[in-house]
């Protein structure tokens, strides 16, 4: 983990500046990990339904071959 403490080195009167700033901080910081979130949730479902319609191309291309394969064995009759 980077930076598990934060240490604030400030005079008195400059306190709230430099809370205030940590905040500003931290809530850049939350933003950009929940864009992070979203955009791999966007890509996880992508890639899911990227192999299902893999999968159900194959599945399809299999069931057409045996069509065929029933059409020229019942034409052959």
């Amino acid at each position: 983990m980077v930076g598990e403490k934060l240490r604030l080195v400030t005079t008195v009167n400059d306190i709230e500046d430099k809370l205030d700033w940590v905040r500003q901080v931290i809530e850049r910081t939350n933003r950009d990990i929940d864009g992070y979130n979203q955009e791999a949730a966007a890509r996880e479902a992508q890639i899911k339904g990227d192999v299902k319609s893999q999968v159900l191309k194959e599945e399809q291309t299999s069931v057409d071959m045996i069509r065929d394969n029933l059409r020229k064995r019942l034409g052959a009759y």
